[in-house]
């Protein structure tokens, strides 16, 4: 693609709310947008990038032979009460409590 027809824009200036570093030279790039406060977007060029990085990482975990997988995201630190560490490295939820309609438990968790 030519740099003409691409739908690229970039500022001058730095942004008066941007705090990080990172954050102005991505904006400044228009690698991110703004939409709202604390809201940011990905523009082509940066999804774009990502996908290329994501390729390189792919090839080169397959010629080692690698097996490529992905996770959930684990819910945020102190998001659900009673929480067990595994190894200091990831913190889990211990079980969370439902009750449905007829007032029976539900148990969402490790099983035990």
């Amino acid at each position: 693609m030519l740099a003409s027809q691409a739908h690229i824009i970039t500022y001058r200036e730095t942004p008066a709310d941007a705090e990080v570093i990172s954050q102005r030279l991505m904006i400044r790039a228009g690698l991110i947008h703004k939409t709202s406060s604390g809201l940011y977007v990905y523009t082509a060029m940066l999804y774009r990038t990502l996908k290329k990085i994501q390729a390189i990482i792919s090839e080169e975990m397959a010629a080692i032979g690698a097996l490529e997988f992905t996770f959930p995201i684990p819910p945020r630190s102190g998001a659900v009460g009673g929480e067990r560490a595994l190894g200091g490295v990831l913190t889990l939820p211990d079980d969370v409590h439902l009750q449905r309609p007829p007032r029976r438990d539900l148990r969402l968790g490790p099983y035990r």
